[in-house]
């Protein structure tokens, strides 16, 4: 979200101080990245040694045809060390990814936490010769966090209802207002089988049913883009069990998905997405859950989101 957070204060202060942090501008400013031909690894130099200095890869892919909003960046330690080189390896999920990259490094100084960035790097899977492995399709697109650390997760929106980790289970606060919706995005679809026949949510058992006639499960495509587009279905259409003491499984059948706009756009023209809703639902790249006409006022408990 903040990803250097108070730092510019920081340096100013250091600036200020006269406290040398040269040599971490040095180091970012001289370091240079090497992807290996045909291998999935990426060689980064020079990196001093210290125990107070910390070196990660960062990187995120998609498939042209799908939005930017597909991308989940993920941060990779280094798998070796030669000299001043340090090696990392990656695992692109498809032969056509479109992969960015850099480096990030991190100090401590004066007790506070340092990082600067090499410059952003693109490629792809294709052009570089990686190989990539078999995956099974993608089920899981959101379980509570075990740490209870929402803020590093793809979750967001312009009317995003606030949301916190209560013990094991994803508060979602909906105010009443009209398109608030808790969003997931980064979503790898071409990952999930195309086929897809449900999708499930466990929900906290103390949910009020009452919220299930406006409350609907939504996927989006072109997510927060101009044009998007997208299909929901209400939890009223959903059958429903008990899954242990604690859980409501709800099961949203494909079938009952049909157009629906779910974000507002005042100034632009609405794109009918009752053209394009198998083509959604193969290749959206947010998901999450909507109240519609703002009927939902109060907390729903969430674990997790899944879809087989």
């Amino acid at each position: 979200m903040a990803p250097y957070g108070k730092q510019p204060y920081l340096l100013e202060s250091f600036d200020e101080r006269g406290v040398t942090y040269e040599h971490l501008k040095q180091h970012s400013q001289a370091l240079s990245v090497s992807w290996q031909a045909g291998l999935n690894s990426i060689i980064a130099w020079p990196v001093a040694e210290g125990s107070n200095r910390k070196v990660r890869l960062v990187w995120s892919e998609q498939l042209p045809k799908i939005s930017s909003m597909s991308r989940a960046w993920k941060t990779v330690a280094p798998v070796s060390r030669s000299g001043s080189s340090v090696l990392f390896e990656i695992e692109p999920s498809h032969p056509k990814s479109e992969i960015a990259y850099y480096i990030d490094l991190e100090d401590v100084i004066e007790g506070e936490r340092i990082r600067v960035s090499s410059s952003l790097y693109m490629t792809s899977a294709s052009e570089r010769g990686c190989s990539v492995q078999a995956r099974p399709p993608l089920s899981m697109l959101y379980e509570t966090p075990t740490d209870g650390d929402i803020w590093t997760l793809p979750v967001g929106d312009k009317r995003f209802p606030k949301m916190e980790v209560v013990h094991d289970v994803t508060e979602i606060h909906f105010n009443g207002i009209a398109q608030n919706r808790f969003a997931i995005f980064s979503i790898h679809s071409w990952r999930i089988d195309p086929d897809w026949k449900q999708v499930v949510l466990n929900l906290r058992s103390d949910c009020n049913k009452d919220f299930f006639d406006d409350l609907c499960v939504f996927m989006a495509k072109n997510y927060m883009r101009h044009d998007e587009i997208g299909i929901a279905c209400p939890l009223s259409r959903a059958s429903s069990s008990q899954s242990g003491e604690k859980i409501v499984e709800v099961c949203l059948s494909r079938s009952d998905f049909s157009p629906v706009y779910v974000r507002e756009n005042r100034f632009d023209t609405m794109i009918d997405p009752s053209l394009h809703v198998s083509e959604i639902a193969r290749s959206f790249d947010a998901i999450g859950m909507i109240s519609l006409k703002g009927e939902v006022k109060g907390v729903v408990g969430l674990f997790s989101i899944k879809i087989e």
